[in-house]
């Protein structure tokens, strides 16, 4: 099994099962991933060299990349970035199922997004079930947001913080709560 081979049955929406090829690629990409990350995040390299080592990391080109050290990712090879993307500290993002995030997105201090959920069967929970998130451009998420599974949040939209975003919130909404529901639109509260 190849990498490519795994993101593409992660990108199809596959259920990984526990103890199979796939699985095991999957940990020890992880691993991998973590441990570089962890060099990356105790570094005393400047903010903008750790930026560029972690787009190397993930082998991904932005121009105008920064974040705020520490970040955890749980994959790695999966998250594409667009251009001039900012990432505050202790955010984790998991991004198997793939996130994809947009040009000029500011994501807050401990944002947290997730691309997997698991069986509610006991006997299949460790089976990874994938599903995407896509973050448009000029998206703002505040901190502490969490972001689920198969979420798309719309061109120019605000995430309150804490908010729990378990649907797609619609371009130029603003949003809050758990669970996250729009309260407005980004021209009613200029």
């Amino acid at each position: 099994m190849e990498l490519n081979e795994l993101n593409a049955l992660l990108d199809e929406g596959q259920t990984i099962c526990e103890g199979s090829e796939e699985f095991t690629l999957n940990a020890a990409i992880s691993l991998s991933t973590r441990e570089a990350l962890s060099k990356i995040n105790e570094s005393t390299m400047s903010d903008e060299e750790a930026s560029e080592a972690f787009l190397g990391l993930i082998g991904a080109k932005a121009e105008g990349f920064r974040f705020f050290r520490p970040i955890y990712l749980d994959y790695g090879r999966n998250l594409h970035l667009g251009d001039n993307v900012f990432i505050n500290a202790l955010t984790t993002i998991q991004d198997q199922g793939g996130v994809y995030i947009g040009n000029r997105v500011y994501i807050g201090h401990r944002v947290s997004i997730a691309t997997l959920n698991h069986a509610f069967d006991p006997a299949h929970r460790a089976d990874l079930r994938p599903k995407s998130v896509h973050i448009d451009d000029d998206v703002w998420i505040g901190d502490g947001a969490i972001i689920l599974p198969g979420v798309h949040i719309g061109q120019g939209s605000i995430v309150g913080a804490g908010a729990v975003v378990s649907r797609d919130i619609p371009s130029g909404s603003i949003a809050v709560g758990v669970p996250a529901k729009v309260v407005g639109q980004i021209g009613d509260r200029e």
